[in-house]
This record gives structure tokens, C-alpha cells and sequence, in this order.
């Protein structure tokens, strides 16, 4: 249809972190972030120098702090305890039921209400291509009042992102659950929520219909769900990819950024990180405007 009035407004955020063996996830108290799955498979390529897997599955190993913190793993609603964090007890499968008792994807991060801010956790994992071919890195887990990002990515400096369409669709579905989405826009950001040596937003990467955007273009474009959405000079939203600087490189930097919430005419929303915080990556968010024709 084309009904103008369906959109929803939202926020795209990338980590670039020089940590490439450890997947950190942010929430607030009493929120909830889930695993992507794709993090603990790139995991594994990136410290096995091998891209051409894919991982079986993925174990953990909570220490005894994870008893008292404010907070649980969570499969689905089921809070896991300190004993189904164990390499020898339960496995989260990556894609095949016959490789784990709960599936990978069904994992989450729930802060307490009473959680304190800026606390954190950390739990060892192994992702497996087989029983004896695995990986091992570190989940950390933050609690985190500010913790925001509708649409999230993790990506170490010198390597790609792939943007999934689906995680924009079902960002969209929540607002609007018997609709489907058509495409997005994006506003143009300020250059702290987009700083030039981070990296570049590409469509068709490595291809030789390759587009970039920078922070003045980036605004102008408009990304299609389907083949059936596309307009001129529009392109494909599941074509998009993020390529993070390879001399961008931090860890335990102090960062400070300030703090801007701003409601533009044409629904738009920009959110960004205050500080001063002690940060093991680097984060920058973009800002979306997910929309229905």
C-alpha cells in the first residue's frame, strides 16, 4: 500500500573492537539484549583464520561470581544457572538441534532492576567446529543505563559486517506485527555519531557495482527490503555492509562523547554515548528511521 503513516523510528549501532576474541553485550537494568549468533561464529573464523567454517556449537564456563550478579543468561525465559554454565554440561547449538540442548539463538542477557549500572561480568566460552576443533574467547556482559542500539553489530578493525535485513524487519514487526517492512532511511549523523576514520557503509562491497556513503550522502539514500520495493536510485537493504578502518584500533580506551537526544521534524532520532567510561571497544551509533510506504 501507500500508507506514509507506518514507520517506526529506531537505532543502528556498531562496536568496533580490537578485541577479536571477546563478544560484549550491553543492557539496562531490568532490559534484555539477545546473543546474535553470527558473533560467536565470527568469533571463531577470525581466531582460527579460517572464514570458510561454520561453528557447531558453543559451551560456557561461568566462574563463582556469576551466582551473585545481578543479572542471568537466559534461554527463552529460563534463567541459566552457574551449573548449566558449565564446557561439560550444556551445549548451545549454532544450527543443528543434534549438537546442543538449547539452540544458540534462544539466549539472552537480563539485568536485574536492581542491577548497578556500569557492572559487568565476564564468562568464558568455546565455540565449536567439532569437539576438539574450538575457539576460545571471553563473553562479557555490562550493564549499562545508556545501552541502546534497536539494531546491533560487532566488528573488529580491517574486517566486514554484513548487514541482515531480517533484524530490521523484525525491529519493525514489534510496532507494527501484521505489516512487513518495505525500506529505511537513514539521518544524516554529526561526525562523533559517525567519525570518518571509523570506517565505511558500503552496498554491493567488492562488487563491481560498489557504492560507498559517508556521513554528507548516507541520509540521501534509501535501502529496499524486497527487489518488488526498489525505486530509483534506491538500493538493497540485505547489500549493505560496514568496513571498520584497519588503523582504527583501541582498547581500554577512555572515550568521552556527548549526550544528544534530539526528535527531528521528520522522524528522525540520534543517539549517542556520554562519558567519560572506560571502554575496551569503540562505539558509534547510527541513526534510522525504519519506514513503510
Amino acid at each position: 500500500d501507500n500508507d506514509d503513516s507506518n514507520y517506526e523510528e529506531g537505532t543502528l549501532r556498531i562496536h568496533v573492537t580490537s578485541e577479536a576474541n571477546t563478544i560484549t553485550y550491553e543492557a539496562a537494568p531490568g532490559g534484555t539484549v539477545s546473543f546474535q549468533i553470527e558473533d560467536f561464529n565470527r568469533a571463531y573464523q577470525t581466531m582460527s583464520g579460517n572464514s570458510g567454517r561454520t561453528i557447531q556449537y558453543v559451551a560456557f564456563e561461568a566462574d563463582s561470581d556469576y551466582a551473585s550478579f545481578a543479572g542471568s543468561i537466559c534461554t527463552g525465559n529460563t534463567a541459566l544457572t552457574r551449573n548449566n554454565l558449565s564446557y561439560n554440561q550444556t551445549q548451545f547449538y549454532y544450527n543443528t538441534p543434534a549438537y546442543g540442548t538449547y539452540a544458540l539463538n534462544s539466549l539472552s542477557f537480563r539485568p536485574n532492576t536492581t542491577a548497578r549500572d556500569g557492572s559487568s561480568i565476564s564468562v568464558r566460552f568455546r565455540a565449536h567446529y567439532s569437539a576438539s576443533d574450538f575457539e576460545e574467547g571471553t563473553l562479557k556482559l555490562v550493564v549499562d543505563s545508556s545501552a541502546g542500539g534497536d539494531v546491533s553489530y560487532t566488528v573488529t578493525p580491517g574486517r566486514t559486517v554484513n548487514f541482515d535485513r531480517t533484524k530490521f524487519d523484525d525491529f519493525y514487526r514489534k510496532t507494527y506485527s501484521g505489516d512487513s517492512l518495505d525500506y529505511i532511511v537513514f539521518d544524516a549523523p554529526s561526525v562523533n555519531d559517525f567519525p570518518d576514520n571509523y570506517g565505511t557503509i558500503y552496498t554491493g562491497y567488492n562488487t563491481s557495482y560498489s557504492t560507498s556513503f559517508s556521513r554528507s550522502n548516507l541520509h540521501r539514500a534509501r535501502f529496499y527490503y524486497n527487489a518488488s520495493d526498489k525505486g530509483r536510485d534506491d538500493y538493497a537493504l540485505n547489500d549493505m555492509t560496514f568496513a571498520a578502518a584497519s588503523s582504527f584500533t583501541t582498547s581500554s580506551s577512555r572515550l568521552s562523547m556527548s549526550t544528544l537526544y534530539t526528535k527531528f521534524p521528520s522522524r528522525f532520532f540520534i543517539s549517542s554515548i556520554s562519558g567519560p567510561h572506560i571502554w575496551s571497544a569503540s562505539s558509534w551509533e547510527r541513526a534510522l528511521a525504519v519506514t513503510r510506504r
